[in-house]
Order: C-alpha cells, then sequence, then structure tokens
C-alpha cells in the first residue's frame, strides 16, 4: 500500500475514532442532564414542603 493511501487510511481512522469519542461524552452529558432535571424535578415537592 502507498504511503500516501496509508495516510489517509489513519486520517480517516483517527477522525472516526475522535467523532465516536465525541459522540461518547455528549451521550454521556446527555445522560447527566436528563438525571438532573429528573432529580431536581422529583426534590421539588420535597423541598417545597421542608422550606428549602
Amino acid at each position: 500500500m502507498p504511503a500516501a493511501a496509508k495516510t489517509r487510511t489513519l486520517v480517516a481512522r483517527t477522525l472516526v475514532d475522535r467523532s465516536l469519542y465525541l459522540a461518547w461524552n455528549a451521550l454521556t452529558v446527555l445522560v447527566f442532564v436528563i438525571l438532573t432535571a429528573y432529580v431536581a424535578r422529583a426534590d421539588a415537592p420535597v423541598l417545597a414542603v421542608v422550606g428549602g
């Protein structure tokens, strides 16, 4: 395989790896935000009763 083809393959693989990494990070942040919103919603009546 010529050097240029190897370089293109490496660049493509790097871009795919980076996009998967960023997608996983975005998914993790999304799950964190959803869970935080759920807990905040569940805590709202408790905090209203307690007065906090």
